[in-house]
């Protein structure tokens, strides 16, 4: 395989430490302890800060690991005591000091002997990155590293770009929403896996990146290859409050100072608008970039420059994201006919569109992380289109609470267009209350369609497989991987896949 432009600009020697393992939630010690990394002493990390100052103790501390999260500290730490909406990190000093920090980057020094980096309040976050990639020898420069942003998409984009190179023999590591509590880590958190992605041998990351992530200056400090753009539609408006502002979040991905090129999939209005805001060179791909399409119940056949693909991924929606696969691919060196012959036994991400195995039902049970109305509309023409013939399209949802209400009535409406049946339920409802959230999705259904409101989200899906018939569709959406559920404050433990295989023992016996 020939290895395209970024490798040659940034091939590592695939020396390190062996292979680290990837924690979901917190730092391992033994982790840390392997990092290869150049230590900085305080006063070097704040030399690399704009506006910053050192007050307090001595200077010359060396730092060994940082973090947001005082839980998290562990010995020779920086903590970041940042301001938030409902906490205040300086609140957590003294616990971080307890555990192991031996400096603080804050915004107001406080009342602490240890030495503290004060950062303007304007540019904090970015003083966290900059201190991140200061402390873990800035990884994003020696992996080939891309970025997926959109609406909808990046998860299997991510996956599948990780999945060819794989059984190619080019170690790719992932980041995502399979693989953390955010899409993308914060800053400390996203510059350390990359150290031990780095470490451990990989020469590619592809990672996810948030509108939110952007914003929040999470990936500042991080240097793409390659920013690849999906799709854009209505969602997290109750952060950025506008369609326009959405987009532009999106849009930083593609500035001279995030990345070096860019693959944007300019079908509608907004990809239109992101080709023409993208500040890098880029190859511009849409459906039009393949000919003879056909979608099966097996998945998507296509030819694309005279090659033939076979992809076992159902739907236009997924037939689009693996457009975006393909080109990336390409632009890191890999040649069609070695992409067409990995992609003949890639896999869906788990929960999105996952089939539930059962043997001997009569019907299908399909898991999907949904959560948008444009992303519910696709698994549903893609299932109406591919599977489901004569009979019942079955759709199990419900909303998240405390996030954008004007989405309800929309996937109501969505839900009631292309299903048979529509059960409202529980999502994550967090501190809203359910039936209220239940009543802004119901309110968007369309009359005339078989509607039931079933708030316990087990008893959902179990009513839903209960009543199921030989040739129907059962659909969960909203939840796919996710194995808690947030219902006032605490995460239940609720895997929408465990809980339908337990369903399906309860009508057919077997195996749960």
């Amino acid at each position: 395989m020939t290895l395209g432009p970024a490798l040659a600009l940034r091939a590592h020697d695939g020396k390190g430490s062996a292979i680290l393992a990837q924690c979901r939630f917190g730092v391992s010690t033994s982790l840390v302890g392997k990092l290869k990394m150049s230590k900085r002493d305080v006063f070097q990390i704040a030399g690399t800060i704009p506006g910053s100052s050192v007050v307090n103790g001595d200077r010359s501390i060396e730092i060994g690991h940082v973090t947001m999260d005082h839980r998290q500290v562990l010995p020779g730490a920086l903590f970041c005591a940042l301001p938030g909406a409902r906490f205040d990190g300086r609140d957590f000093v003294e616990s971080a000091t307890t555990n192991g920090a031996v400096a603080i980057l804050t915004t107001q020094p406080v009342d602490l002997a240890c030495p503290q980096i004060v950062v303007p309040v304007a540019d904090v976050r970015s003083a966290v990155a900059l201190a991140s990639a200061e402390v873990y020898d800035h990884p994003s420069q020696e992996l080939t590293l891309i970025g997926v942003t959109g609406t909808n998409g990046k998860t299997t984009v991510v996956h599948v770009i990780s999945q060819v190179l794989d059984r190619l023999g080019r170690s790719c590591k992932e980041l995502g929403t399979l693989w953390g509590r955010l899409t993308t880590p914060e800053a400390p958190d996203l510059q350390r896996r990359l150290r031990e992605f780095v470490d451990g041998g990989a020469e590619f990351c592809a990672m996810e990146v948030s509108s939110i992530a952007l914003e929040m200056r999470r990936v500042d400090q991080v240097d793409f290859d390659l920013g690849v753009f999906t799709n854009l539609s209505p969602d997290h408006m109750d952060l950025h409050g506008s369609m326009d502002a959405y987009f532009h979040a999106k849009a930083q991905l593609f500035s001279a100072q995030r990345c070096r090129r860019a693959v944007i999939f300019a079908d509608g209005e907004y990809g239109e608008r992101m080709a023409d805001a993208a500040e890098v060179p880029f190859t511009r791909i849409g459906y039009d970039s393949v000919s003879d399409v056909t979608l099966s119940r097996t998945g998507v056949t296509f030819t694309m420059r005279d090659v033939f693909f076979q992809v076992p991924l159902l739907g236009r929606h997924n037939l689009a994201n693996i457009i975006c696969a393909i080109t990336a691919l390409e632009d890191v060196g890999v040649g069609l006919p070695q992409i067409a012959e990995a992609l003949l036994s890639v896999e869906e991400p788990r929960g999105r569109l996952d089939f539930i195995d059962f043997p001997g039902v009569p019907f299908d049970v399909v898991i999907d992380y949904a959560h948008t109305p444009a992303a519910l509309e696709a698994v549903l023409v893609a299932l109406r289109q591919t599977v489901v013939a004569a009979n019942r399209l079955v759709v199990v949802f419900g909303c998240g609470g405390d996030r954008d209400h004007e989405k309800r009535p929309k996937m109501g409406e969505i839900a009631s267009i292309y299903g048979d049946v529509v059960v409202i339920t529980n999502d994550n409802p967090r501190s809203e209350e359910p039936a209220e959230i239940a009543e802004d999705v119901r309110r968007g259904l369309l009359p005339g369609v078989e509607a039931k409101v079933i708030l316990d989200r087990r008893e959902a899906i179990a009513w839903a497989i209960a009543q199921a018939q030989s040739g129907d569709v059962v659909v969960v959406a909203g939840k796919g991987h996710e194995r808690t559920q947030s219902i006032d404050g605490s995460e239940m433990p609720f895997d929408d896949h465990d809980v339908a295989l337990e369903c399906l023992s309860e009508r057919f016996g077997g195996r749960a």
